[in-house]
């Protein structure tokens, strides 16, 4: 696939703040947010750039926040990481957001829990709802109260950008404890 390198992160910003804008609530936004994050993912552009000049150490985690829009409070957060072999991402979810992932490169698996209520309504348990894995160039998206855990699968490092509706680390979300059906507050990734 030849790549074009000219796909700016202004540019890209520029389109998901569009998108935000001309779309309202849940599953427009996301729906929207991924066809711009597939655009990126099947043209390229600034990642591409940033690997040129200085390799994975350039993706940097934190890419970008705005601070004018996002869902369902300003303050929409780019990411992009590159995740090493076999790097787990626990159970969590993202709390009143919701997060739309690409993999640039490399492949992880996403596994998607629901709730059970087969022990009675006072006791609902978290169960695996399905698994897939995402290669590169794929997009996916988990919205406002799913819960899911991410694994890199590939034998290599695999590159994953993400789209955050706000900024998840200022976003009161859950990680979850299967073991003892369990839940608690995060404020960090």
């Amino acid at each position: 696939m030849t790549l074009n390198e000219s796909y700016s992160l202004d540019q890209f910003t520029a389109d998901i703040r569009k998108t935000f804008n001309e779309n309202k609530g849940v599953p427009a936004r996301p729906n929207a947010v991924a066809a711009v994050m597939q655009h990126l993912l099947t043209n390229g552009g600034w990642i591409q750039e940033r690997l040129n000049s200085g390799g994975y150490d350039a993706l940097g985690g934190s890419i970008y926040n705005d601070s004018r829009v996002g869902d369902p409070q300003p303050g929409f957060h780019v990411t992009c990481r590159a995740a090493t072999p076999g790097f787990y991402r626990p159970l969590h979810d993202h709390g009143a957001g919701w997060v739309v992932y690409g993999v640039y490169e490399g492949a992880i698996e996403q596994v998607r829990y629901g709730w059970d209520y087969a022990e009675g309504l006072l006791n609902p348990r978290l169960i695996p709802k399905g698994t897939f894995v995402q290669e590169a160039g794929e997009v996916a998206y988990f919205l406002p109260g799913e819960a899911h855990s991410t694994r890199n699968v590939a034998e290599s490092r695999t590159v994953v950008l993400r789209v955050e509706s706000q900024k998840m680390a200022d976003v009161k979300r859950h990680k979850y404890d299967l073991d003892n059906n369990s839940a608690f507050l995060m404020n960090d990734r």
